[in-house]
């Protein structure tokens, strides 16, 4: 595994390595928009990528040979001190 970074001005980009399964047809998967319900009434697990993609301007994925590669960038907004 490995995780790299890099600040710029207006973002943080990371970079997320593995040797893990591909993802399926080695694309992300498109996931349904999740409304704010109850936080108990959350099943467990299943929510990683809404996350990310809530957090993030640009998400990528690709199998590299045997490897997994997550790129993702997360803008800075004014003020914020990564």
């Amino acid at each position: 595994h490995r995780v790299s970074h890099r600040e710029t001005q207006h973002a943080l980009a990371g970079e997320l390595t593995d040797n893990g399964a591909p993802m399926p047809q080695n694309h992300l998967p498109v996931g349904e928009h999740i409304s704010k319900p109850a936080i108990y009434d959350l099943p467990e697990g299943g929510f990683g990528l809404q996350m990310i993609r809530a957090l993030t301007e640009k998400l990528d994925y690709e199998r590299d040979g045997e490897h997994n590669r997550l790129t993702i960038q997360i803008p800075r907004t004014q003020g914020a001190m990564c």
